[in-house]
């Protein structure tokens, strides 16, 4: 019994298919919610990965992640690597992120590559990615470098405070009424690249 030219095509279709189904299910099985329960040893720190309902979000740099921390939660990203990886930097990368509570970047870098939205954040490190970060409440800027965009929402503030360098690679916007402040700055200095 021969192939024909025809039953080849048919075959290599199903096969293309059956390939394709395969990479599409190993991609997104990457894209999983985590949401901060808090219940680690150190109640604060986003390397624990018992403070994540599902483990430490942002270990793959595929960026797919998305990140939900609830009111009145205050989560530090210190830049230490998880336990489980000690020998992952701590860079994390998210598709987006929900924070109606605190998040403090201490250390290491969050990449945010979706919109997104914090309540009040504070920034000692690096910010980049290409979705928006709207920060609803409050930003405290004291040292690091945003390679993407923030936009201080109406309502909202900034201070950019002590005397360490701040690099703005991409955009700080400040939207409606939101406030920008200076505190303590005597010989910082803020430095901006690009458009």
């Amino acid at each position: 019994m021969s192939i024909t030219n025809t039953s080849r095509k048919a075959i290599r279709l199903i096969m293309l298919t059956l390939a394709g189904i395969v990479l599409l299910n190993a991609t997104s099985s990457h894209a999983l919610k985590y949401t901060w329960t808090g219940g680690g040893t150190n109640g604060s720190v986003w390397h624990d990965p018992d403070n994540w309902d599902n483990g430490v979000p942002g270990l793959i740099s595929t960026g797919l992640d998305t990140v939900i921390i609830g009111a009145n939660q205050n989560v530090e990203l210190t830049g230490e690597p998880p336990p489980q990886s000690p020998t992952q930097p701590g860079d994390h990368w998210i598709a987006r992120i929900e924070c109606h509570g605190s998040l403090r970047i201490t250390g290491g870098s969050l990449t945010v590559n979706g919109p997104s939205e914090v309540a009040s954040f504070m920034l000692g490190s690096t910010l980049s990615g290409t979705g928006p970060v709207h920060v609803t409440e409050a930003m405290d800027w004291a040292e690091g470098a945003i390679h993407g965009t923030v936009i201080i929402d109406p309502l909202a503030s900034l201070v950019i405070r002590d005397n360490h360098a701040k690099t703005l690679y991409g955009r700080l916007v400040i939207d409606g009424a939101g406030t920008i402040r200076a505190a303590g700055v005597v010989d910082g200095a803020l430095h901006t690249t690009g458009v």
